[in-house]
């Protein structure tokens, strides 16, 4: 709801797994990347969708997939995006940031934020 508020539109959200069974700790991080990743979206991406996936599994996945105009080749990783990865390296993660494969004028990004869901 905070997103569609910002936006003009509500992100789509697809979840995969059992989420309910988080760790509160891994949950409350989820929470933060979401609000980051959604955040860097409204403030750069002039993006019309917003797809994310939460997929909870062996892993859990936070991706996050707009259709704007994608972060410039040459853009320094700022600090919302050097959290995300300090955030997922202090969990033995990954953030990676690519391209979404749109057209040149429009090529989006994909944030996919992951880490091993740990022991239960």
């Amino acid at each position: 709801a905070d997103a569609a508020e910002v936006r003009g539109f509500a992100p789509r959200l697809r979840v995969e797994g059992p989420l309910a069974s988080l760790p509160q700790d891994l949950a409350a991080d989820a929470v933060a990347v979401l609000r980051e990743t959604l955040s860097n979206t409204a403030r750069h991406a002039a993006a019309s969708r917003v797809q994310v996936d939460l997929v909870v599994g062996p892993d859990v996945e936070v991706r996050v997939r707009d259709d704007g105009v994608g972060i410039p080749p040459h853009a320094h990783r700022r600090s919302g995006l050097a959290n995300l990865a300090d955030r997922a390296a202090a969990r033995g993660g990954t953030l990676h940031v690519t391209d979404a494969g749109g057209p040149a004028d429009r090529p989006g990004t994909t944030i996919r934020w992951r880490v091993p869901r740990g022991a239960e």
